[in-house]
């Protein structure tokens, strides 16, 4: 059971945990999924615990699929942009390979964001952010082989394509920017 933890967990160890793991479609379509699903799940107990000021337009259930699906969505324009980027900036110039990578690293690199992001502390979202955009700087680093300097170049414009997305989409995909920021008052 030992030989089986060791080495495999993303918070334990990144560095060998990028080296090692296999882009497996059906693997990481699931584990985003799941965590996508927590983090709705744990995004709208916090509303209903009154932790947020927010009021949901739907209800509870509605909210969650709402949620689970906007993200879901966030992250596949993400990985198509990451792919573009990838494919431009790094020696991996094919679109259709550089994609399955994308998505593996997003999935994976997202998990701080997913496991503490739904805390409606400013702090911790931007801490969680952080912690999620060195994962995918290393990921990038280790899966398409490039420099630190240019993985976080690449990470650079992910969070700038993400804040984009947030603002474009009034934080209905990939809510990172603060509500109060987005208001017209």
């Amino acid at each position: 059971m030992r030989r089986l933890l060791k080495n495999k967990i993303l918070l334990d160890n990144p560095s060998d945990f990028f080296t090692r793991k296999k882009e497996r479609t059906a693997e990481m379509i699931a584990y985003a999924a799941c965590f996508v699903l927590l983090f709705a799940t744990l995004n709208e107990l916090s509303i209903m615990a009154g932790i947020t000021q927010y009021i949901p337009k739907a209800g509870h259930l509605q909210s969650i699929v709402i949620n689970f699906f906007s993200i879901s969505g966030g992250l596949v324009i993400l990985a198509v942009i990451l792919a573009f980027i990838t494919a431009t900036f790094t020696r991996f110039k094919h679109f259709s390979q550089n994609m399955p990578k994308s998505f593996f690293l997003l999935s994976y690199s997202f998990t701080p964001m997913f496991l503490m992001g739904w805390v409606p502390f400013l702090v911790i979202k931007i801490m969680a952010l952080a912690w999620s955009l060195f994962f995918l700087a290393l990921g990038i680093r280790i899966k398409f082989r490039e420099s630190m300097k240019n993985s976080f170049y690449i990470t650079g414009m992910v969070l700038l394509a993400i804040l984009l997305l947030s603002f474009i989409s009034q934080n209905y995909i990939l809510g990172v920017v603060p509500n109060y920021l987005l208001s017209n008052t």
